[in-house]
């Protein structure tokens, strides 16, 4: 009787071993741009609270002060802030402030979560209060 050659051996052919890899790396390259959207929109959500958070304080600040504070520094000195956010400052427009995110962040992202975002000359920015 001859030896039926069996197809699955206890150690995988060279074949085995390039069809699951091929599949793992068709797996990877599928997932990596998920991956990176969820980033990015993590990254904006951590970036609409810390907006948000600045938003109430500068509130705060206005109606306890009777100005706008003239920087995230006043703030977080003050009392205003429990952190201190990096990457943010206050502009003062005379009659308003407004935020201004020197991070990279993706405004798309921000657009659905803060409403009256806007970004120009690369840098994202929200027009706050009015007195």
């Amino acid at each position: 009787m001859k030896k039926r050659k069996l197809l699955f051996l206890p150690f995988p052919s060279y074949l085995e071993v390039v069809i699951t890899l091929g599949v793992v790396l068709i797996l990877i390259s599928v997932l990596i741009p998920q991956a990176k959207g969820f980033l990015e929109k993590a990254r904006a959500l951590r970036v609409a609270k810390e907006i948000k958070i600045l938003e109430i304080a500068i509130n705060s600040f206005y109606e306890l002060e009777g100005r706008f504070p003239k920087d995230v520094d006043e703030l977080f000195k003050k009392g205003y802030l429990l952190f201190k956010p990096e990457g943010y400052e206050i502009v003062d427009e005379g009659d308003g402030v407004k935020i201004v995110l020197r991070k990279n962040v993706n405004s798309i992202y921000l657009k659905p979560i803060i409403s009256g975002i806007r970004k120009k000359n690369g840098n994202v920015f929200l027009q706050t209060f009015s007195s």
